[in-house]
């Protein structure tokens, strides 16, 4: 049986209540730390040529970026990019939800398919599409692809990845939109707890 920590459903619903109007730019957002072995660079350089006339704007929002990984932004995604730093996780929840798109790194080390954060759950609770790189097999793999909730693509995997992020900016610029809509309820914490009592309470009785 696994437990999963899951997110705070009240916390989450308060968070999408902020979401401000949209902007003339594709709003793709990173939340957390940009850890080693995330292949940042390579990450930044596919996001950009998937955009070859700009129109996005990429936040790394509750970040800590060294000297090096802003250079590589600078390098890679010049006038692009916004770094935000620490900030209340109410807000952060919030800027997960106020955009179009969420960026998740998952680190290429042996031992990543057991990788999941408590920014996964967070993630597939806003409702925002997750564009995921990283190897794959992994689970956090296979819950943004049981919740519908974005695609997970490898980082040599070049032209997939930026025709799904060319099709969601088209599909943005038509108008249409991007929310998920599948029920994510069981991945609360408050569900997850409820199972795990149930569980609990099950042994005692055998």
């Amino acid at each position: 049986m696994v437990i999963y920590n899951g997110y705070d459903a009240r916390k989450s619903a308060l968070a999408k209540k902020d979401m401000q109007p949209a902007t003339d730019r594709f709003r793709i957002k990173y939340v957390g730390n940009v850890t080693g072995g995330q292949k940042l660079a390579e990450s930044l350089a596919l996001i950009r040529s998937a955009f070859p006339e700009g129109g996005y704007e990429l936040s790394f929002v509750g970040s800590r970026l060294s000297p090096d990984q802003l250079r590589i932004l600078a390098e890679e995604i010049p006038g692009s990019y916004i770094y935000k730093g620490f900030m209340p996780h109410e807000r952060a929840l919030a800027e997960m939800a106020d955009c179009e798109l969420l960026l998740l790194l998952i680190n290429y080390y042996e031992g990543f398919e057991g990788m999941l954060t408590t920014k996964l759950f967070e993630y597939i609770a806003s409702e925002t599409k997750i564009f995921c790189i990283s190897p794959h097999g992994g689970e956090a793999e296979e819950l943004i692809t049981k919740y519908q909730a974005g695609a997970c693509f490898n980082i040599d995997e070049k032209g997939a990845a930026a025709e799904f992020l060319s099709s969601l900016y088209a599909s943005w610029k038509n108008g249409e939109n991007l929310r998920n809509k599948a029920d994510t309820s069981d991945l609360s914490a408050q569900e997850q707890a409820g199972k795990l009592i149930s569980w609990l309470k099950g042994e005692k009785k055998g």
